[in-house]
Formats: C-alpha cells, sequence, structure tokens
C-alpha cells in the first residue's frame, strides 16, 4: 500500500533513516490516509532518542522531551516526533508516570489505543500493521490494541475517544471493546472538562453525533452529561439527535463557532439550564451566552407583524437573529409532524419580515436613534437615570414607528417625556 505524504515529512524520515534510524508517519495521519481523508497533522516516531533527533535538525521544540516528543519545523510546518517508548504505570487514567525508549517500533505501536490508530507508514518499508488495523477499517470496527480494559483503565478518555471515532468514521465498537469501555465508564470522572469538551464537540459535529445514544448505554455521559441522559429517558434522544444532524447540514460553510454554538444548542434546547451545563464544561463566555440565549427562544411563539418582531430583535438582540432560525428549523424539523410543519411555515413568514426589517435599516437598539445621551442633556435634561429612561421611551416609540427616529420629532418627544417624568415623581 501507498500513501502520499507530505514532501517535508518524508524529508524528516529520509534523513533519519540515512543516519541510521527508523522513522514512520505513524497514528491519526496513516489511518486518515487509507479512509481518504484528509489529516490534520502528520506525526512521526523513531528510534531515534530526543537528544539525536536535535542534533539531526536544526529547528527543533521541546514539546514534551520528558516523553520523548520533539517537534521538528520544517517547510513552515510543524511535525511532532516521538521516540518509539513504552509507557510505565499510569497515575491518573491519563497520563504514564514515566516512559522507556526502546529501539522496537512493535513496543511503541502496542501501547496505542486503537488498531486504526497503531499503524506506522514509511515510503521505504510501506506499512507496517501489526494489529489488524486494515483489517477493522475494511470491516469499520473500533477495537483497543490488546487488552481493552487494560488501555482503558490507562487512559479513561480512550473510552470516549472510542465513541467519538465511531460518531465521525461511521463505524461499530467492537463487543469486547464496549464491554470494556461500560465497565471502566465511571473513571472519565477525573478527565478534565476540557478534554472531555473536545471530544464531545468533535462527536456533536461529526456524521454520527447518534453515538452519544451510545455513550449513554456505555454509561458514560451519566458522570459528565446526565441531562442527556434524562433526554434519552424520557424517549427524545433519536429526535434531538436528528435535529442536531440537520442543524450540522444547515451549517455547513458557517465559521466553526457558529456552527458549534449551534450544535451545542440543540443538544440542550430541552434541558433548561444549557447555561450551567455550558460553564460545567468550560466554554468561553461568548459561546456560553449565545447557547443560552438561543435555547431559551427556541421554542417561543413568534409573531410575524413587524411591530412585534422588531421588539423580539431589540430585546433578544439582532446578533443572534441569524442562527436562531437556523435553530428552529432543525428543531421543529427534529418532529417531523404536522405542527412541526406549521412551525416553521411560521418562521418562514416571520424571516421574510426579519430580512425587511434589516433590508429597510429599522431601528432596533438605542444606539440606532438618531439622538444621544449627550443631545439630551444639550436640550436641558439633567444628567443621570432620567435620561436612560427618555432613551427607552423614544425606542420604543420607534420600534412601533421607524419613520419617527429623525432628530426634531426625537427632541421634541424627549421634552415632552421629560414633563411627564418629572410630574410622576411630583
Amino acid at each position: 500500500m501507498r500513501i502520499d505524504i507530505p514532501k517535508d515529512a518524508a524529508t524528516i524520515i529520509s534523513i533519519f533513516e540515512n543516519n541510521g534510524y527508523e522513522a514512520y508517519v505513524v497514528g491519526g495521519c496513516v489511518r486518515d490516509s487509507i479512509l481518504d481523508r484528509k489529516p490534520e497533522d502528520w506525526d512521526i516516531t523513531t528510534s531515534a532518542k530526543p537528544e539525536e533527533i536535535k542534533e539531526l535538525f536544526h529547528k527543533t521544540i521541546d514539546t514534551g522531551i520528558q516523553h520523548g516528543t520533539v517537534t521538528i519545523r520544517m517547510g513552515g510546518c510543524s511535525y511532532e516526533t516521538t521516540t518509539f517508548r513504552i509507557d510505565g504505570e499510569y497515575e491518573d487514567n491519563r497520563h504514564p508516570k514515566n516512559v522507556e525508549f526502546t529501539s522496537l517500533l512493535s513496543e511503541d505501536l502496542k501501547r496505542r489505543d486503537f488498531t486504526i490508530n497503531a499503524m506506522a507508514y514509511s515510503p521505504d518499508k510501506g506499512l507496517i500493521d501489526m494489529f489488524g488495523g486494515i483489517d477493522d477499517i475494511n470491516n469499520k470496527i473500533i477495537r483497543c490494541v490488546g487488552n481493552p480494559f487494560e488501555r482503558f483503565s490507562e487512559d479513561a478518555l480512550r473510552t470516549l475517544r472510542a465513541v467519538r471515532f465511531a460518531g465521525q468514521l461511521g463505524f461499530e465498537i467492537e463487543e469486547n471493546t464496549y464491554a470494556a469501555m461500560a465497565k471502566i465508564a465511571p473513571n472519565i470522572a477525573t478527565i478534565s472538562a476540557e478534554r472531555i469538551r473536545v471530544e464531545i464537540t468533535k462527536l456533536l459535529m461529526s456524521k454520527g453525533p447518534d453515538k452519544l445514544l451510545t455513550a449513554k448505554e456505555a454509561g458514560l455521559t451519566k458522570v459528565f452529561l446526565p441531562e442527556w441522559d434524562a433526554i434519552v429517558e424520557k424517549g427524545d434522544g433519536e429526535r434531538i439527535i436528528r435535529s442536531v444532524n440537520i442543524v450540522n447540514k444547515l451549517s455547513q460553510g458557517m465559521e466553526e463557532r457558529d456552527r458549534r454554538i449551534l450544535a451545542f444548542a440543540m443538544l440542550l434546547a430541552e434541558t433548561g439550564n444549557a447555561k450551567d451545563i455550558m460553564k460545567r464544561m468550560k466554554f468561553d463566555n461568548y459561546s456560553i451566552s449565545m447557547v443560552d440565549r438561543l435555547t431559551k427562544k427556541c421554542t417561543c411563539d413568534f409573531d410575524i407583524s413587524k411591530i412585534e418582531l422588531r421588539k423580539f430583535i431589540s430585546k433578544s438582540g439582532l446578533d443572534m437573529m441569524e442562527l436562531l432560525y437556523m435553530l428552529r428549523q432543525a428543531y421543529y424539523s427534529g418532529f417531523g409532524d404536522e405542527y412541526s410543519e406549521y412551525m416553521m411555515e411560521i418562521d418562514r413568514m416571520s424571516k421574510a419580515c426579519y430580512e425587511q426589517i434589516v433590508a429597510d435599516k429599522d431601528p432596533l437598539t438605542i444606539g440606532d436613534l438618531m439622538i444621544t445621551g449627550n443631545d439630551l442633556m444639550e436640550n436641558g435634561i439633567p444628567k443621570g437615570k432620567m435620561v436612560g429612561s427618555i432613551l427607552n421611551a423614544l425606542l420604543d416609540a420607534v420600534l412601533e414607528k421607524p419613520e419617527l427616529n429623525h432628530v426634531n420629532w426625537l427632541l421634541k418627544k424627549s421634552a415632552i417625556f421629560y414633563d411627564e417624568m418629572n410630574k410622576t415623581l411630583k
């Protein structure tokens, strides 16, 4: 089997070999190349020790030198290069306490998680597949290298990675691997929220988010996402997954952050506490806020009149409207019944109104008013809370009649509001 590897990766391997060392591209890049997927990066494994790697290459970074990893810079790209190693005892269900360097590729490959990730390749030696990775790719199987209970006991994150790979690749988890995964599932509690978030995000945005149901069955989500278990137990899991699939398709081509926000908003739409869950998973503040806002409006009633829609946008925020319409389309599509068709038709009419509001540049916020607080103070209204109250009252007026948003009317009306508020205070 021939794999086309980057020219610089081939050069690095050649330099190692010309100096008496073995070297291969290894792991995910080999797997993805066989599957005709574009590798995210090209990792290299070698018999050379870290100090020997640094002697051979001028541009290196000590990425994780205590574990044998040195990053080689070549052609403007980074190639993470690790010495063949044997992992010592795992002390935290995640990292080996120490590593031992070895001259044997077989020892390095057998410490890896899954057979499909335990293949190596070099242009001269071809594909090295000691554990049946090709067979498992052909049979669409996720299988641990060696004893699955040992692999999962070493690193509990591997349980979630098994589910994620199954979702991304459309594979099934092999029977013994699944049994070990379910047995070791409680250990996922020892893994950081950040690492869990990364795996769940990749799974949710893959072509197979339905494997989140597998995570539930295995007892994984019970540990870090019990809200999902509650949804599944109510019988709504498959419907929500359908909607996640739909929103993933609708958001193709959008910025990665917006696609991620939509996927999680759809997943958490019926939990009632999306904000708390997003915080627990250590998301950034923007994503937490946007998912929280979207889930709160996902199932609200839309009024298709321009006046009411302007008020809705003003209160909810123009910045979320495109995402909200997309989210609601996916949400109601998941039901697939007459009521959902009715709701989507209402939304289509609402979106047409929304697009006209945007095209007409109707004022929607205080910042859209043709006057400011300074203008009010220059017109005799004293500095203080009343300035804000008057601006809000003016906004309410122009939300109903955008044509009133001109300086003369706003100043005259502000004086009237001021007099009325003063009378009320007296």
